[in-house]
């Protein structure tokens, strides 16, 4: 390992690369990548699952009936308005870009990648690339999103922004392969 270590830090230094940048660092970097990775497959486990009990409890038309989500477009903007009644369960898409999201009114518990948390209303977050919410209303609740699109309708603008799965998802910013066979090399060095 001390081999590999030497050699990251010439590396690093050949490429101009803050002096303060570690090997211990980077590899935890790394490891941090694994783990988003290891939390999707969960989350696409979790969210078929809740869906294949849904479809059976209602044929699969639950989310149109309890959940009203109305759409609405002006001047390259998309906003989303869900209104959700209290003891809800809700697993959302999968976010392909940034963008805000507001809780108007009520209280939430939300599951995401980078932890879980109870907020009440008025609240409002960055959405960040490729996350995947699991939220529980504790009281009846009012979300908006607000998109970038110049779509026009909700069918389009859908299939821009959000997914079902991970599975095809890119994320430039997981992508490890590369940095896991610069690791080998360097350890090979």
């Amino acid at each position: 390992m001390e081999r590999s270590e030497e050699a990251f830090s010439e590396i690093m230094s050949d490429v101009g690369a803050p002096d303060d940048l570690t090997f211990a660092d980077f590899l935890e970097w790394c490891a941090s990548k694994k783990e988003i990775k290891n939390y999707r497959e969960k989350a696409d486990e979790l969210k078929d699952i809740i869906h294949a009990r849904e479809d059976s409890m209602t044929g699969g038309n639950e989310m149109a009936v309890t959940f009203p989500l109305d759409h609405y477009f002006a001047d390259g903007q998309y906003l989303r308005d869900l209104k959700a009644p209290a003891e809800s369960f809700i697993v959302s898409k999968v976010h392909k870009y940034n963008h805000f999201f507001f809780l108007l009114s009520g209280s939430v518990t939300i599951m995401e990648q980078d932890g879980t948390e109870l907020v009440k209303a008025p609240y409002w977050k960055m959405t960040k690339t490729g996350t995947r919410r699991f939220l529980y209303t504790h009281e009846p609740c009012h979300f908006v999103t607000v998109h970038d699109t110049n779509k026009t309708n909700y069918v389009d603008a859908e299939e821009e922004l959000l997914t079902d799965s991970f599975d095809g998802f890119v994320d430039s910013e997981l992508d490890i392969s590369g940095i896991e066979k610069f690791i080998k090399e360097l350890e090979i060095k």
